[in-house]
């Protein structure tokens, strides 16, 4: 499973019940390097976007889902993102 965590609160919920079972792709900015490069050493499988995107950004999360989509083709993959 891949899960693609767009928010702060969003990664507050995955970044544990990830571990060993999910490829993380995280919006930049969202989470904090150290802890990325502690999770990381924990062997939590975690993509770090270049570029932060704005949660409501249909345009642009369907551009990082076809790149998503070509590193893991055939995957089931998970958006979160906010609501509002």
């Amino acid at each position: 499973m891949i899960v693609f965590v767009l928010t702060l609160e969003g990664w507050d919920r995955w970044r544990h019940m990830a571990a060993g079972h999910a490829s993380i792709w995280l919006n930049g900015g969202v989470a904090d390097p150290a802890e990325v490069s502690e999770l990381r050493r924990q062997g939590l499988d975690l993509t770090i976007m270049t570029r932060r995107l704005d949660p409501l950004d249909g345009a642009g999360i369907d551009d990082e889902l076809v790149t998503i989509r070509e590193h893991f083709p055939g995957h089931v993959l998970f958006i979160e993102r906010s609501e509002s």
